[in-house]
């Protein structure tokens, strides 16, 4: 992680010390507000990403109700797996994820990849929606 996302460092958190919690800045274009986000990633669970600033919208689309991670690709298309490198994938899922956020914070509409959703139709599948 480190290699390429220089800004990022790691801690372990719960539980039991098993998660990695890895923290720093994220900018997705030289204009764009640098965001300070956290990514988890745990035994058996699968890696999140939360933006602990600025803070995001209420209503920002792609988002998960419950916990606020970003919604970065759809398991239905793309599996997790130990095998995968959080630098390689997630971390630049998230930052296109930022990048489209900004376009639908200034026109009012999300222009990245969108994936089906369980309440509306189907839309052009993507890896990272």
């Amino acid at each position: 992680m480190r290699a390429l996302w220089p800004s990022m460092k790691h801690r372990l958190g719960p539980p039991h010390h098993r998660t990695v919690v890895w923290e720093g800045y994220l900018q997705p274009t030289p204009e764009s507000p640098r965001y300070f986000i956290r990514v988890t990633y745990g035994p058996y669970t699968l890696p999140k990403v939360f933006v602990l600033s600025p803070k995001l919208r209420t209503d920002a689309p792609h988002v998960y109700p419950k916990d606020r991670s970003l919604c970065l690709y759809w398991p239905e298309e793309w599996r997790w797996s130990d095998g995968e490198s959080i630098a390689d994938t997630i971390m630049g899922w998230a930052a296109l994820w930022l990048y489209y956020y900004e376009v639908w914070t200034a026109t009012g509409e999300w222009m990245g990849p969108e994936s089906p959703h369980a309440t509306g139709t189907p839309k052009s599948p993507a890896v990272a929606a």
